[in-house]
Parts: C-alpha cells; structure tokens; sequence
C-alpha cells in the first residue's frame, strides 16, 4: 500500500496564533505596503528632524547646547518609535545609504533596494515641507497654536518683548 506524501505545514507561532511573517528584505519582493512603510517612516523623520530645529530655534533663541540637546532628543525619540512601527514591515531602513549598506551585506535583494530607495527620496519632500509650513514658515499656523497650547509663556515674538526698548523721545 502506497503512503501518502506527508503535507508540509506552516509552523504557528503561539503567541500570535498564525504563522510567523517572513523577514522583511528576505527577497521575498517588494509590495506595496513595505515601499510606503518606508515612505511613511521617512517622511515621518525628516518632519521630525526638521520639526524639532525650528521648535529649539523657537523655544531656546539664545542658548545653542539647549537647542542641540533638544533637537537630539527629539529625533531619538522619534527615530525609535518609527522604526518600531514600520521595522516589522519594511525593516526600517528610513534613510537610502542604509539601504544601499544593507543591500552590500546581503539584507535586501535588488530587488527591495531601489523600490526602498525611491519611497524614501518621495518621502523627504513631504516630510520637510509639513512642519516648515506648521511654523508659520510659509503661512500655515499649526505649529505656532502647538507651541502656544503646550508652552503659554511663549509666543512667537515673545523674545522680543522682553528686550527692554528705547524710549522714543
């Protein structure tokens, strides 16, 4: 009597119940939802990156290491967590030189790379142009109500209404 061919399974993870994702770049090709992870993520860093400059610049006018301590903060925080979300996905690369490293080294195919590559450079125009126009730096007034809701002391202009001015005689 002939046996049957054994049936390969999927192992089930038991935490989440379902069989676990493949590793992200494993040549697997690159679909949609990992180039815009990848889009979303960098565009979501550079807005922080460029965000929290002009918030320092605004927040702490005369202190330079306040701003840079600020600034780093900052986009630590905000590099951590968006690799967090989009790692699963994507892998996180978020900036195209990490891309092209990880493709030297065997973690994206060439496939993933350029795909990766171009999400991330259409990311930057977004991601720059959003907190730029936030803080009033083209017209937009977001991140001046922000800066007033969470600082009320102060205010656009606020440094300059604590120079004492001369008196007009």
């Amino acid at each position: 009597m002939a046996q049957k061919p054994r049936e390969l399974r999927t192992p089930i993870d038991p935490v989440s119940r379902s069989a676990p994702s493949p590793r992200p770049g494993t040549g697997q090709g690159v679909g949609g939802r990992k180039a815009l992870a990848e889009f979303l993520g960098t565009a979501l860093l550079v807005t922080a990156i460029v965000g929290s400059g002009i918030a320092a610049q605004r927040l702490s006018p005369g202190d330079v290491g306040l701003k840079l301590l600020e600034t780093t903060l900052v986009i630590a925080a905000a590099l951590a967590a968006i690799i967090l979300a989009v790692g699963p996905v994507s892998g996180g690369h978020l900036n195209p030189v990490t891309t092209l490293v990880d493709r030297f080294f065997g973690g994206a195919s060439s496939q993933d790379a350029p795909v990766y590559g171009v999400a991330q450079f259409a990311g930057i125009a977004p991601g720059s142009t959003a907190p730029v126009m936030g803080f009033e730096l083209i017209g937009g007034a977001v991140g001046a109500c922000c800066i007033a809701a969470l600082y009320p002391k102060v205010r656009p202009g606020a440094q300059d209404a604590a120079i004492p001015q001369p008196e007009a005689r």
